[in-house]
């Protein structure tokens, strides 16, 4: 299927509340991209497929243990803030983290969360430069391949990360496995035939 956002709410029995909430946002980002990239200017009139659909389809693979988020490269709020209005909308308990190095980048995101009331938090700083911070997950999305996601996790030191990953998942994953040991399981995305959701756990580098 193909998302607009006449068709966004059967997704998952989203709320009119939280319909509204994306409305806002979609509005929010058309408005910034004229001053700030956040989103490929390609992807404008297919935010709520390309976008909002995609990131719901990593939202519905949050394990329900999870309470706190660090959603790494965040840049225009994909898909942390996506999660945090499906989380907002379902009342769970869910606080994100969105680290982002762009100065403009942390603005819009600070204004999202401002405006639609999120229970998140932006941190204007490099992910390596991140100290003294727990959380349960990181989250990322089209942001860098699979190592690199990994050593960014390491560096957090979180063991559980859950990634959207294009068509060369597969192959991003046995290039992972020369440096890093965990296990994962993975879901087809909801917007391509050919991406996934991968959900990998028990993160550990690999000692030489």
């Amino acid at each position: 299927m193909y998302y607009t956002n006449e068709n966004f709410a059967k997704l998952e029995n989203i709320s009119q509340e939280a319909l509204a909430d994306f409305q806002i946002y979609h509005d929010l980002l058309v408005k910034w991209q004229k001053a700030v990239n956040l989103i490929s200017p390609n992807t404008i009139d297919k935010i709520w497929h390309r976008h909002f659909a995609d990131s719901v389809g990593l939202y519905n693979h949050i394990p329900s243990d999870v309470k706190t988020i660090a959603d790494v490269g965040s840049g225009g709020g994909l898909p942390a803030i996506v999660c945090a209005i499906m989380a907002k909308g379902k009342n769970r308990k869910l606080h994100i983290t969105m680290i982002e190095s762009d100065n403009k980048k942390c603005m819009f995101l600070k204004e999202c969360v401002r405006i639609l009331k999120l229970n998140a938090t932006v941190i204007n700083e490099r992910v390596e430069n991140v100290k003294g911070e727990q959380f349960d997950l990181m989250t990322a999305r089209a942001l860098a391949k699979f190592t690199t996601l990994l050593f960014m996790a390491d560096s957090l030191s979180i063991k559980s990360v859950l990634l959207q990953k294009g068509e060369k998942w597969e192959s991003e994953i046995n290039d992972a496995t020369k440096k890093y040991s965990f296990q994962y399981t993975h879901h087809v995305s909801i917007t391509n035939g050919n991406a996934k959701v991968i959900h990998s756990t028990q993160c550990e580098k690999i000692k030489f």
